[in-house]
């Protein structure tokens, strides 16, 4: 698919009203397939990446596509710098919050020789220092209603671009926030190139998901502090649960977020759970340690504890735009198969 890079012209709307939404003509259908909180759509000649409120749907920001694409760029996710690996563009990469959540080694290397600069928190990043590292545009997480300092940077020439991957419902929705890095870096045809290929993986997955009689009854997530949070039922952990085969014991709760409960329930809604999932910790003593009572779950006790945490930042950098390789795991766990070349999991002992 051959992709028309607009002007050079690039404007920022923000916290824009739903007539605003409602007002773009003379557009061509969304490029987006999947994604629920950013289009792509081509406008009088131009490309247009809109990204929307996950909490209202209104248009919060409106980017024309850039002809000359951006060469360095702040990620404050480790998703972002996931996306740009997939692309080939981790050596565009000026700026990261803390080394310490990253997993590439181009970039612990370049912190090392301090041509990556570390910035801090994002709630609290320093005007001066960003400045210095060159960066033409930031991506951030959208935890706040507002990037901090973002009207000082966009006056300083820096653009302050919202990213809302985490809060998309479907495994490919997030994946596909990689069209976003695509086309503002200049590289839209390949971005759709590689989603392509994530969607036909992950589709042949589903499909052999579906060939795999085996039963298995599952629960995500842990303790947090008093409450276990776990996927609620319309997630997109929930969906890939739902695409592995697993009969996953919240599937019926509401939300895209999570769902709370006290231990006491979860004990008891786990009568009958065959596996546990994604614990956030490597083993089984640093679980009890935690929190004893759960030695009584039936996957505690049958050696059905599966979780991420020796792929560690690996799986929090690639897994968003990688939802193929979680859902191989989860069938593969389902199955009782491969176990111990699992691609991001591993049997918690």
């Amino acid at each position: 698919m051959k992709i028309f890079l607009g002007f050079v012209v690039m404007f920022f709307v923000l916290s824009c009203s739903s007539e605003q939404k409602s007002t773009e003509t003379q557009t061509v259908d969304n490029l987006v397939q999947y994604a629920q909180h950013f289009s792509l759509k081509k406008d009088d000649g131009v490309t247009v990446l809109t990204i929307y409120s996950p909490e209202t749907h209104h248009v919060e920001q409106t980017w024309v596509v850039p002809e000359v694409p951006y060469t360095k760029v702040g990620c404050f996710s480790s998703t972002h710098i996931g996306m740009l690996e997939k692309l080939g563009m981790v050596d565009r990469v000026g700026a990261i919050t803390n080394a310490l959540y990253v997993h590439n080694p181009t970039i612990q290397e370049k912190v090392k020789r301090k041509q990556v600069m570390e910035l801090g928190e994002e709630t609290q990043i320093p005007v001066e220092n960003l400045i210095k590292t060159g960066c033409q545009a930031v991506f951030y997480s959208g935890f706040g209603k507002e990037f901090p300092h973002a009207k000082t940077l966009e006056k300083l020439g820096v653009s302050c671009i919202v990213n809302y991957d985490w809060r998309e419902n479907h495994p490919l929705g997030k994946a596909e926030w990689i069209l976003v890095f695509g086309y503002l870096m200049g590289k839209p045809a390949e971005a759709h190139a590689i989603f392509q290929e994530i969607v036909r993986e992950y589709k042949a997955e589903v499909e052999r998901a579906k060939s795999i009689s085996v039963s298995k009854k599952v629960i995500s997530g842990n303790m947090w502090g008093d409450a276990w949070n776990a996927p609620a039922g319309e997630s997109y952990n929930a969906v890939l649960l739902k695409d592995a085969g697993f009969d996953y014991i919240y599937s019926n709760t509401k939300g895209t977020g999570s769902v709370s409960y006290t231990l006491e329930k979860i004990t008891a809604d786990c009568e009958g759970v065959d596996i546990w999932l994604n614990t956030g910790v490597p083993t089984k003593k640093l679980i009890v340690t935690n929190h004893p009572k759960m030695a009584f779950l039936p996957p505690y006790q049958n050696n059905g504890i599966f979780d991420y945490s020796r792929a560690g930042n690996r799986f929090w950098e690639m897994s968003a735009i990688e939802p193929q390789h979680v859902l191989s795991d989860y069938i593969n766990i389902r199955a009782g198969k491969n176990l111990n070349s699992l691609y991001f999991y591993h049997r918690v002992e």
